[in-house]
């Protein structure tokens, strides 16, 4: 063998172990910005239903696209209906506590992400208690430096 061709396996594992890092340093950074946006996105829905918790409909305003829209149990609903239920909730609505679980981001592109979570809540409105276990999901547009929600769907967990 000669000197030249002793180095050959020696160079294409040098080339192997670089494309490997470069590619776990990837998928590393990968991670690290969906667990960002994931953070990101908790943090703007727990602002919602905080908002209904401590009935300050106004955050409702400002944290949805002014064409947002709501699917759930009882059909559609569009921005401003939604504001006014919140407005609405004050009164006929107290909010024991709520918590959200098992969070998971799917990323559609730089500037959009799909939020999934289990809710849990305690509250009374009407003079009813609310569903207390249900799915949630909201779409995010990061919009202005700021994520802002498009569609939410609320669909209670089955008996």
């Amino acid at each position: 063998m000669t000197r030249r061709s002793a180095f050959v396996p020696f160079g294409l594992l040098l080339v192997a172990a670089f494309a490997w890092t470069q590619h776990s340093r990837a998928d590393t950074e990968e991670r690290s910005s969906t667990q960002s946006v994931l953070t990101q996105l908790l943090a703007a829905e727990r602002e919602l239903w905080d908002a209904w918790k401590n009935g300050t409909p106004e955050t409702w305003q400002s944290s949805l696209t002014d064409d947002a829209v709501f699917f759930g149990e009882y059909g559609v609903a569009q921005k401003a209906e939604l504001v006014d239920e919140q407005r609405q909730s004050i009164t006929s609505c107290k909010v024991q506590s709520y918590s959200l679980t098992s969070p998971r981001v799917i990323p559609i592109d730089e500037n959009s992400a799909i939020l999934l979570y289990e809710a849990e809540q305690h509250a009374i409105c009407g003079g009813a208690d609310v569903q207390p276990f249900m799915h949630g999901s909201s779409v995010y547009v990061h919009r202005g430096g700021k994520w802002l929600n498009i569609f939410r769907s609320e669909i209670p967990v089955k008996k």
